[in-house]
Formats: C-alpha cells, structure tokens, sequence
C-alpha cells in the first residue's frame, strides 16, 4: 500500500498512459482553472483524476499517471 502523498517527489513525468475526454472547448480570453486529485500511489507511480473548466463548465476530464524518479 502506497502512502498517498508527494511530498519530497521531484523529477515527476507522465507515462504514456493518460485517459481525458474532451467535452467543451474554451476560447481565448478564456480563464482555465485545473485541477488534480492523486488517487493512488503504488510506489514511484502516481494516479490523478484531473479536471479542466472554463465559465463553470468542465471542458475536459480523466486521468493520467505519472512516475518518480528511483
């Protein structure tokens, strides 16, 4: 079991396992808010659920890993 948490993690990078579906898209101008929840950790892996919205309206949503350095 994970400890959930990053603190002290550096040098994070995306694995090539990243799941969004795109339900909206923003214009320019548009102000962006996002948004991460780690959900799980198993080690040097990290899962997030991420949001994207815009004007109160999520545009995008899913989840990607991420992986630590050893």
């Amino acid at each position: 079991a994970g400890n959930n948490t990053l603190e002290g993690k550096t040098g994070l990078f995306v694995l090539a396992n990243i799941s969004m579906k795109f339900t909206n898209t923003a214009i320019p101008g548009q102000t962006l808010i996002l948004e991460s929840e780690l959900k799980k950790s198993y080690g040097n892996l990290f899962l997030f659920d991420v949001r994207a919205e815009t004007a109160g309206k999520v545009i995008a949503k899913g989840t990607l890993t991420l992986a630590g350095e050893s």
